[in-house]
């Protein structure tokens, strides 16, 4: 059985009045597998946001369906989505939308394992040792995003804006899911910062062989994270390509325009610099 993330046929419809129906996605189709990383890209009102919602199990389409293992999955309880949501994890655009001001980083990267279930049991059962083998977990979290245990006890107002994304990241990557959905994760960030957490994605997906899909509209970053694009304009997926064919050589009229927006990068020493 495949071990792949897939978006099958996906179509959705939002109603509207007098029984008229908005086409937001139409027979959209992908595939991503462990430890790739593929982009989904295109402009405002493209059905990105739409195509996430239903990725994540928040929405249930119209027609069409996502697959994890070749296993549908559909908007529901949290008891029915549970097995999705320890396999497949979000990383938030804004981290304080995520991230309660109220409760420790080690409380929040925890919250995950405690309500899916997602640490399996120890051999005595016991709450202590219960308690240990969470914090053993939430300590690997914080480490594969580059932060030590002194970060347990830290509050959200504590955090400058890239510590507060790599523990946004951790509380993601907390169950070991095999996939991590990204929105626009690093499009508040500073230039500095920005290349931090795509290093960090990177590193999840070959170390860890975590697959990710990136939806972002900007393509200087998925150029700099992503080996595989998927083009959508107007609800279809318009061109399912490397990148750097869509960089250099796309062939969707979208792949286009998306291409010739974006600011050439100076070269110094013949490598492309980011301003």
């Amino acid at each position: 059985m495949s071990a792949n993330l897939t978006v099958r046929g996906v179509t959705y419809a939002y109603p509207g009045r007098n029984s008229h129906t908005s086409l937001v996605l139409n027979d959209v189709s992908f595939t991503a597998a462990p430890g790739e990383r593929v982009a989904i890209v295109g402009r405002s009102g493209a059905g990105k946001s739409t195509l996430l919602r239903i990725m994540l199990a928040l929405l249930s389409p119209s027609a069409g369906a996502v697959e994890l293992d070749g296993k549908p999955v559909f908007a529901g309880s949290q008891r029915t989505t549970r097995w999705y949501r320890q396999a497949v994890q979000y990383v938030p655009q804004d981290p304080a939308v995520s991230l309660d001001p109220r409760m420790s980083a080690g409380r929040l990267i925890a919250e995950p394992l405690r309500r899916l279930g997602a640490l399996p049991s120890t051999d005595t059962g016991s709450r202590r040792a219960q308690r240990h083998a969470e914090r053993e977990r939430v300590i690997w979290a914080l480490r594969a995003v580059g932060l030590d245990e002194g970060f347990l006890t830290a509050r959200r107002g504590e955090l400058s804006g890239g510590q507060a994304q790599r523990v946004a990241i951790a509380r993601a990557i907390a169950t070991r899911p095999r996939f991590l959905l990204a929105d626009e994760p690093v499009s508040g960030l500073d230039v500095p910062l920005r290349d931090t957490v795509l290093t960090l994605l990177q590193d999840l997906a070959t170390t860890h062989g975590m697959g990710i899909v990136f939806v972002s509209h900007d393509l200087n970053a998925v150029y700099r994270l992503c080996e595989r694009a998927v083009v959508l304009d107007g609800g279809r997926v318009v061109e399912d390509t490397d990148v750097a064919s869509l960089r250099h050589a796309p062939q969707s009229a979208e792949g286009q325009r998306l291409a010739a927006a974006l600011p050439q990068m100076p070269v110094v020493g013949g490598v492309e610099v980011a301003r």
